[in-house]
């Protein structure tokens, strides 16, 4: 902007930079297409301030960009526009989850599981000439790197991967990412579910037999459980019967049959009951001593 009647120096800088031609493909940007890119470096000797670009390709107009601030030296990703040529289609199977070791310590069993995620992208080049295709994928600081081993580049929150097409060809590039998962399961809160881990193949032979008999300890204090429960159910049942029994009694003649019968009953419950309260007794001290038994067992556990 210049007032009336003043003037100003504009510098122009007119030289050659270095750069590469490419596309980017990113799929939260487009899922089907990658956008032209150019990767720019400054070869000058000078700093090249931020703005817009108008590209050429060919001599032909081929879109705006911007850039941000470019030091010498430097270079920077500039997109365009929609490289309509050359399309991706992405394949990721569901996440795989795998056991890849168990131990015990202390009455407690520590899973470790593998977790496994693949990404293939697939690459069409419909052009007439060779593309080289910049695939971007995300980059998650809990997750390894598995394949492939060659990254062309990462940033804070990006893989970067070259991948070269032939005019009319196609090519495939698969990221395989990995992640070690822990499971800790206290053995004496978690019911009959760690049965699950005598199936796997890498829980080792010490440990699936810990397992087993940690199994049937459970089972033992359980079946005594629910002896237990039978026996008080019953007693429930018999008091139940009992005040029945007291309320017919109640509209009876203490002198006729029926009477003298129920008292018989009433005396014969009570004998049944005490004998059942003496049962019952019996099946707590078993259990006490049943869960001491797989309590002292869990924490003398120490198996890889």
């Amino acid at each position: 902007t210049l007032p009336r009647q003043k003037s100003a120096l504009i510098p122009i800088v007119n030289g050659e930079v270095e750069g590469t031609k490419l596309s980017i493909y990113n799929s939260r940007v487009n899922a089907r297409y990658p956008l032209n890119g150019f990767r720019l470096k400054n070869s000058t000797a000078l700093h090249l301030l931020q703005g817009p670009i108008t590209v050429f390709d060919g001599g032909i107009y081929a879109g705006d960009a911007r850039i941000a601030d470019l030091p010498p030296g430097q270079e920077r990703l500039i997109s365009y526009a929609l490289d309509l040529k050359t399309e991706v289609e992405t394949q990721a199977p569901a996440e795989q989850v795998d056991v890849v070791a168990a131990v015990l310590r202390k009455g407690t069993l520590i899973v470790t599981r593998k977790a496994v995620e693949e990404k293939t992208y697939n690459l069409a080049n419909r052009d007439t000439k060779r593309k080289t295709v910049l695939i971007e994928h995300p980059f998650r600081a809990d997750w390894t790197l598995a394949a492939p081993t060659a990254v062309t580049e990462r940033t804070r929150d990006l893989y970067r991967f070259l991948v070269p097409v032939e005019a009319g060809g196609k090519a495939q590039l698969q990221v395989r990412e990995e992640r070690q998962i822990k499971q800790t399961v206290r053995l004496s809160d978690s019911g009959g579910a760690f049965g699950i881990y005598l199936e796997e193949k890498q829980v080792s032979a010490k440990v699936k037999d810990a397992l087993k008999r940690l199994i049937a300890l459970r089972d033992q204090v359980d079946r005594t459980v629910a002896q237990r429960s039978d026996l008080e159910q019953r007693i429930k049942e018999i008091s139940a019967e009992q005040g029945r029994t007291r309320e017919n009694m109640a509209r009876l003649a203490q002198n006729s049959e029926l009477y003298a019968r129920y008292v018989t009953k009433l005396g014969q419950q009570e004998t049944e009951i005490e004998a059942l309260r003496k049962e019952i007794q019996a099946k707590k001290a078993a259990e006490d001593g049943q869960r001491r038994a797989l309590n002292d067992y869990l924490l003398g556990l120490e198996l890889d």
